[in-house]
């Protein structure tokens, strides 16, 4: 026995997929629980950008120090303008630029607000870079991190967030050896006192 034509555009109607309000729910659904969530997330991103540049700055130190090691070449980092630019010197006393590293969005050469501006290995700072009151550091080829006299220098690197200027990092260099340390700044447990602490 045929089906009716009536049954038929019953069943096609049916089985046709999603009506126009049912697809216009889940669109809405779907923004409400996006706009949700970017609160939620964008914290996370400006942490994760932080630490980012943490690991950029510890990078290109040790880069430039191996650099100078394998070369046998004094090379020079730089710290301006939310960049990281590598140097080496040539046989004329001149300069002859690398590479250059910018910092992640979000994330700046900044003292953070709270905390001490001393890290635990006992190197501190009056400035956001700071080796001996300059922004820059140069590698000998012995390894040594030197300063603009030749003596050796011990630097610090901080970041803060744009967005959270209490929130830091810093990155520390020891002279003699070119040792390289990164501290991150954590609460120390009460809210209330906003106590913090590199470690």
């Amino acid at each position: 026995m045929k089906a009716s034509s009536a049954e038929n555009a019953v069943e096609s109607r049916n089985s046709s997929g999603f009506t126009v309000v049912e697809l216009v729910i889940i669109v809405v659904v779907a923004a409400l629980l996006i706009a949700i969530a970017i609160p939620t997330v964008q914290p996370i991103l400006q942490s994760i950008r932080l630490e980012r540049a943490l690991d950029v700055t510890s990078m290109e130190l040790r880069r430039a120090r191996q650099a100078a090691v394998d070369y046998r070449r004094i090379h020079r980092l730089r710290f301006q303008n939310g960049a990281i630019s590598l140097e080496q010197m040539d046989l004329g006393g001149g300069w002859n630029g690398i590479s250059e590293v910018g910092l992640p969005a979000g994330v700046q050469f900044a003292m953070p607000y709270f905390g001490s501006a001393q890290t635990p290995d006992g190197i501190s700072g009056d400035q956001p870079v700071d080796f001996d009151g300059q922004d820059w550091v140069m590698f000998y080829p012995d390894g040594s991190a030197r300063g603009l006299n030749g003596g050796y220098v011990n630097g610090i690197v901080f970041h803060a967030r744009d967005d959270q200027p209490g929130e830091g990092n810093a990155v520390t260099l020891f002279g003699a050896t070119g040792r390289v340390r990164a501290w991150r700044l954590q609460d120390t447990g009460s809210e209330m006192t906003g106590s913090k602490e590199w470690k």
